[in-house]
């Protein structure tokens, strides 16, 4: 069994891996010669929490043929590691172009690309007893919600629903940017927007006002596109082939506009090879905005009331009834402390509270209020 730890820097080592694959799908002058580094760099993460795994000694400034020798001392037999020759090869082209300036040819990088994976695939069997599709990046994502919708499409992937991969892939898309501490460029006009549009009357003059709320969704996530620096490119790709997602003021999925086919075509979009990308680019997306958000605090959060866990229980989006009645987020542990959010949010049975940047809710009975002298009172 391998520790949480090591499973950590195989998400890193895999991580670090596709992106080489990623550099070298731009097809730029120095691509190969980028990409070879990404996949040497990964190889040497694994080698290393493969080291550890089997607890070989590894000494200070091990080289890279060093290392692959004291895993297999520990046992020849059990630790023999796969694709020697490979390895020789990928070392060797990483020191001719890192330190000579010898750019590797591309043929030689995509075949690096395709032996690097068979190597994944094989240790993970092998030392740890694992498939390499189940080295998942989503832990790395921080926003539970967002990592559960991805964790739904990663299932749908390998049960082959490729259109329901896509549609959890958008839904997680869509959640990367909500959050209650980050600056919106419409203020508060955009909330307010939808609830003036709730108390329209007219059919035509709703229709209209619901046509701006989307074109302001639309634009507003434009400009987090480019705000985090999310790949352009792939964002525009992302948007051809995923339906549109329309969230509620609450960050309810309210509906899912699903299109089957490309543009002016019968080419169908819901296929193995656009299931994973839309994964992957979500995946990429969201860590991108994890590592580059600022946040800009709307409020003064000493100021809101503090609440310790009582008892084992869900957070929930929203208690309302809906389709999407009380989906859950993550369970926290009893003597956890949660911040809260104004009063005015709560419900009978269920406290506001801020959690992954956003508002969600959890039943009133299984919190105390802190009050600010220390003292537990429940509310």
């Amino acid at each position: 069994m391998i520790s949480p730890e090591l499973m950590k820097r195989l998400e890193y080592a895999k991580y670090i891996y596709l992106n080489g694959c990623e550099l070298l799908d731009q097809k730029l002058y120095l691509s190969s010669g980028m990409a070879t580094l990404n996949f040497h760099d990964s190889t040497e993460i694994l080698l290393i929490v493969i080291a550890e795994h089997v607890h070989a000694r590894i000494k200070e400034n091990t080289s890279f043929q060093q290392l692959i020798s004291t895993i297999e001392a520990v046992d020849k037999e059990a630790n023999k590691i796969p694709l020697r020759s490979f390895l020789t090869q990928l070392n060797k082209s990483r020191v001719n172009f890192k330190h000579y300036g010898l750019r590797p040819e591309t043929d030689d990088a995509l075949k690096f690309k395709r032996d690097l994976e068979k190597f994944f695939r094989k240790t993970s069997k092998q030392f740890f007893n694992i498939d390499y599709k189940d080295i998942s990046l989503i832990s790395l994502i921080k926003k539970r919600r967002v990592q559960n919708y991805l964790r739904k499409a990663e299932s749908e992937l390998k049960n082959n629903n490729f259109q329901k991969c896509i549609e959890n892939s958008a839904i997680a898309f869509r959640l990367i940017f909500t959050s209650e501490f980050t600056y919106s460029p419409y203020g508060y006009e955009k909330p307010l927007l939808h609830d003036h549009r709730a108390k329209i009357k007219d059919p035509d003059l709703r229709r209209f006002f619901n046509s701006i709320w989307q074109k302001l969704g639309y634009h507003e996530e434009q400009i987090n596109v480019l705000k985090y620096g999310i790949n352009l490119s792939d964002y525009l790709r992302f948007k051809l082939i995923s339906p549109d997602i329309h969230l509620n003021v609450l960050n309810e999925v309210v509906s899912i506009s699903l299109h089957s086919k490309y543009p002016g075509t019968s080419i169908d979009v819901h296929n193995n090879e656009n299931s994973q990308f839309c994964l992957k680019f979500v995946i990429d997306s969201a860590l991108c905005v994890q590592m580059n958000r600022i946040l800009g605090f709307i409020f003064q959060m000493e100021k809101l009331p503090k609440y310790k866990v009582i008892k084992n229980t869900k957070v929930i989006v929203t208690p309302k009834n809906n389709e999407y009645e009380k989906e859950e987020i993550c369970e926290v542990n009893e003597g956890e402390i949660l911040t809260g959010y104004f009063p005015s949010y709560n419900s009978n049975d269920y406290i506001s509270v801020l959690f992954d940047e956003n508002v969600y809710f959890i039943p009133k009975d299984s919190v105390e209020v802190i009050k600010k002298n220390g003292a537990m009172a429940t509310e």
